[in-house]
């Protein structure tokens, strides 16, 4: 089976997949690109996801359909309020 290719993916996508935007056709293509790449992310794109989570998971359910999800949700949760208390 050949290695899944490393894929930088930007904020926006990690968004799509994590929250439910209302836009089902972006956010399973987010998903899609989870499962079928090796993600890379930069240390500014986790920022900039733990400051939109912050912002937007009390108004907006996260999406989780699988265990694997679930996992990146909890860990993306823990980092956001880890983020929340050093900003103050």
């Amino acid at each position: 089976m050949p290695a899944k290719p490393f894929v930088f993916i930007d904020t926006n996508i990690w968004l799509y997949a994590f929250l439910d935007s209302g836009e089902s056709e972006k956010s399973a293509r987010a998903r899609e690109l989870f499962q079928t790449t090796e993600a890379m992310l930069s240390v500014q794109v986790v920022n900039e996801v733990c400051v939109n989570l912050i912002k937007k998971v009390t108004a907006q359910p996260v999406i989780s359909t699988s265990a694997s999800e679930e996992k990146s949700c909890a860990t993306l949760r823990k980092i956001s309020r880890g983020a929340s208390r050093h900003s103050k």
